[in-house]
């Protein structure tokens, strides 16, 4: 059973609450902000599935010094102003759509929050555009992505590197319709301070 002892060895990726047959963790806010996981002891059948996807826990190393790395910009003006990053994502995003695939990445909701949602159309894709600089709201997106992987629906998950840790975690296995854009991250701001 995951127990957080020490809140930075947790990125509030959801993969355990994903993964959990039990329905027994639920991700609760700190007096920050912060969501982490809890358990609820009563319900927990002890798989120890929610330690094997936890990206704290992973034993595999990759080669994180010496990453492949690229420079792009958009030659679409429009897009670069109403984009961060030199409006990349949108590039890659219209690729995926265009294939009748799914894109998803971080939106506002009526209220400011930040959640991950996913996006089928060009339309609207616009709500996925630009730096969120707080913790998203992942809820169950990896379970609806699982789906669409399995249905072989192309997927194009953008989120921070913990995020993406925590999908590739979740999943147990590669998956080749699935493509992962990496933000680089300085750490997320607290919900609450948003």
């Amino acid at each position: 059973m995951i127990e957080i002892k020490d809140k930075t060895k947790c990125c509030g990726c959801t993969a355990c609450a994903s993964i959990c047959s039990q329905k027994c963790i639920s991700m609760l806010a700190d007096e920050e902000g912060f969501k982490y996981p809890n358990v609820n002891t009563n319900l927990c059948i002890n798989c120890g599935l929610c330690e094997k996807v936890c990206p704290y826990n992973q034993t595999e190393t990759e080669d994180v010094l010496n990453p492949p790395s690229f420079a792009c910009l958009n030659k679409n003006k429009d897009i670069v102003k109403n984009s961060s990053s030199g409006g990349v994502f949108t590039l890659f995003a219209n690729e995926i759509i265009n294939k009748g695939g799914c894109v998803v990445g971080v939106a506002f909701d009526d209220r400011w929050r930040t959640k991950h949602v996913i996006v089928d159309n060009l339309n609207d894709l616009w709500k996925l555009r630009g730096s969120k600089y707080t913790q998203s709201n992942l809820s169950d997106i990896f379970i609806q992505i699982k789906n669409l992987l399995k249905n072989e629906t192309q997927v194009l998950f953008s989120g921070t590197p913990c995020q993406v840790m925590g999908l590739r975690r979740y999943l147990r296995k590669d998956y080749p319709n699935l493509y992962t854009i990496e933000n680089i991250c300085h750490g997320v701001a607290s919900p609450i301070v948003w």
